[in-house]
């Protein structure tokens, strides 16, 4: 894994906590087993849906795109479809000056507004290309957390004089989760005792995932008292 050295330390395994970090608060999970994936990604071999990342003109915007294929089953490479799956990815891309913007649809949730400024300009905010993200090294600050009912979207802005059909290359970690439901973990976690990984997941929107009804949990803000923890659990009405 020389070419992973970057993400070794961040990638998660078995035993680790994860706190996904929503509008409404932290879920925290367990990590109970994991399997790495790389995957190349090439929207002109892939019979792919995605057209309009194939020869996109100079100084061009491709609007965003789920990531799909006919070689997937849900046609979408990163639909998380079990409740209790959750994926860590990281991308490299190239050509290197291919800008990559990220959307996690959740009624556009992390969709930023100052995504919308110079929207007919070359000066868009909030990317990754592949001079902070290489194809061959993925970096630590092309990082993803997806968990179940958040779907991916990529949008790519083309810079340069030419045309360009950029490819990716995913390191994908697959995890099965257990949700942390013991308030004396959760209050741990809250309270710095028990490391956790935070991932912000979204935007400012709820999300549409049912964690109550899914996971039997509700989120908590991270100055949650006992009491809040407890009914966040169902431990306390």
């Amino acid at each position: 894994m020389g070419h992973l050295a970057e993400l070794e330390t961040l990638l998660l395994h078995e035993n680790h906590n994860l706190g996904l970090a929503y509008a409404e608060g932290y879920v925290f999970l367990k990590i109970l087993q994991e399997e790495l994936v790389e995957v190349l990604y090439d929207p002109s071999i892939e019979n792919a849906t995605t057209d309009s990342f194939i020869n996109i003109a100079a100084t061009t915007f491709a609007a965003k795109k789920q990531l799909n294929s006919s070689n997937f089953s849900e046609n979408n490479m990163f639909a998380v479809k079990d409740d209790f799956h959750t994926y860590q990815a990281f991308f490299g891309v190239q050509p290197a000056a291919s800008r990559v913007f990220i959307s996690m649809a959740n009624i556009d949730e992390r969709e930023l507004d100052v995504g919308e400024w110079g929207r007919n300009s070359i000066y868009r905010l909030g990317y990754i290309n592949g001079r902070t993200s290489p194809f061959s090294q993925p970096s630590a600050k092309s990082e993803l957390f997806i968990p179940p009912a958040i779907d991916l979207y990529m949008a790519i802005f083309n810079p340069l004089p030419y045309t360009i059909s950029p490819t990716f290359y995913f390191v994908i970690n697959r995890m099965l989760i257990k949700v942390h439901k013991d308030p004396n973990d959760i209050e741990g976690m809250l309270k710095g005792k028990i490391p956790f990984r935070p991932a912000p997941i979204g935007g400012l929107n709820a999300p549409k995932f049912n964690m109550a009804t899914k996971w039997l949990v509700k989120p908590v803000q991270l100055d949650a008292t006992r009491e809040e923890i407890e009914r966040a659990v169902g431990v306390r009405k």
